[in-house]
């Protein structure tokens, strides 16, 4: 059995017994005479909700970092929030006056419980909480800034065959052998956008708005040794699809030549050890991946298991931010 079967089976039990939760609670709430969200038993937020809220009307970076669990999630290719320190570093790009004054505005009721996935308001558009704030998806005006600049400087430092209509996705390292796998996603053609609004046919919509389900993805394959400014090994094109309760996004892609792969990117569990899958002339490879930045391997070396470094430039990894040099000398 392939790790990536294994992950399927494991997710459907995971599901199948936290469906059958759900009904055996329905069934004692109509046993108890069909009490309502209503009702005086409505869950309450716990205290950190309003603690955090608090936090972040009053623009409290160190108490904000103090409530929360890390790592927190920062869209590609903006790095993660690893810690607390890096939080309050990170807070005054993250917070603008527009989430301050949402977190002025919210009472305890406007909190909704999401069962296994925590507390939330706003349909989730904004922040979830479950023992700490885990979990941001509001994007401020300077962040989504900083992430269109960083994205066209990674896809530019692609080489040229690889670079129209595409935008970083996320990026992987291969734990095994140090292979890097970029994930790119197509960009709307402006020129067909114009026009399908003109016959209003479609709303006139950033690329941003865009679904992730109707987009193309593509996954290029590059094997220590390989220069990251030259043309990957492989390149395969997919689409990304969501399954599951959970909505865990799955990725499938395919070569010119009949090759698969397949990624699950959310794992279900901490002891879930995230791989991509090949398959070659119906054989499945599991190759095991975590999670990477592109512009940290374009100023530093990766190196395979031997510790044989590839011939790329080596360099220090970059802050968040910063921008890529056009060349860097090695630090001595």
């Amino acid at each position: 059995m392939s790790t990536m079967t294994y992950i399927r089976i494991k997710r459907m039990v995971q599901e199948c017994l936290s469906l059958s939760a759900i009904m055996l609670l329905a069934a004692m709430v109509g046993a108890c005479g069909g009490k309502t969200e209503k009702d005086d038993d409505r869950p309450k937020p716990p205290a950190d909700t309003e603690a955090l809220r608090q936090a972040f009307a009053s623009g409290d970076a160190m108490q904000v970092a103090h409530l929360s669990r890390y790592p927190i999630e920062r869209p590609y290719p903006l790095q993660d929030i690893k810690d607390s320190a890096q939080m309050v570093a990170y807070f005054p790009i993250m917070v603008d006056d527009s989430l301050r004054r949402v977190m002025s505005g919210i009472t305890p009721a406007d909190w909704e419980d999401s069962g296994w996935r925590g507390w939330t308001f706003g349909d989730g558009s904004y922040l979830w909480v479950d023992e700490g704030l885990y979990s941001i998806n509001y994007i401020s005006h300077a962040e989504r800034a900083l992430r269109d600049r960083l994205a066209m400087e990674e896809i530019q430092s692609l080489a040229p065959e690889m670079r129209k209509g595409w935008t970083p996705a996320f990026c992987l390292i291969g734990t095994d052998d140090g292979t890097l796998y970029r994930v790119d996603k197509n960009v709307r053609d402006r020129g067909a956008q114009a026009a399908e609004a003109a016959e209003g046919t479609m709303a006139d919509l950033p690329d941003q708005d865009m679904a992730d389900e109707e987009r193309t993805y593509r996954l290029a394959v590059y094997p220590v040794g390989r220069n990251l400014s030259d043309m990957p090994e492989q390149v395969l094109i997919g689409r990304m699809s969501s399954e599951g309760t959970a909505l865990s996004r799955v990725y499938n892609f395919r070569d010119s030549i009949g090759d698969e792969a397949e990624y699950i990117a959310d794992a279900m569990s901490e002891d879930d050890v995230p791989v991509i899958t090949f398959r070659h002339k119906g054989k499945d490879v599991d190759r095991p991946v975590r999670k990477a930045y592109w512009r940290d391997y374009t100023t530093r070396p990766r190196r395979n298991p031997q510790g044989q470094a590839s011939g790329e430039a080596e360099g220090r990894s970059l802050k968040q931010g910063e921008t890529l040099p056009a060349q860097e000398e090695p630090e001595s």
